[in-house]
């Protein structure tokens, strides 16, 4: 872990909140033909969560895609994917993106979009 990473690191573990991730394990489809998720063990660990000003004041639902995209700053050693589901505080998100973040050259954190799926 370089001087950068640790920094990142501690400062998401101090000022962040809790969130938990699960990727998907498999899918299933009822006899309607509609299919769902099976996930797997779910990883707990700090975020820092950002909303973009726009979206704070526009929770709209679009064909059950629900709006209020969120971004969530991981530490840099987190293994998450697009698709994932991330819980925080009861609300479920799915990952749109995940990026691992650099500055000087060395990464120092994962950013995850995500959009809302849940109440």
């Amino acid at each position: 872990m370089t001087d950068l990473q640790s920094v990142a690191t501690s400062m998401i573990q101090k000022l962040g909140s809790t969130v938990t991730y699960q990727s998907p394990s498999g899918t299933a489809m009822d006899k309607y033909g509609d299919e769902s998720f099976t996930w797997g063990s779910a990883t707990t660990t700090k975020a820092i969560i950002d909303r973009p000003q726009e979206e704070q004041l526009n929770w709209r639902t679009e064909g059950g895609i629900t709006g209020g995209r969120m971004f969530f700053y991981l530490p840099y050693d987190e293994s998450i994917s697009v698709g994932d589901k991330i819980t925080y505080d009861s609300v479920e998100y799915m990952a749109d993106e995940v990026l691992k973040w650099s500055f000087l050259n060395k990464y120092t954190c994962v950013r995850v979009a995500a959009h809302r799926t849940s109440d």
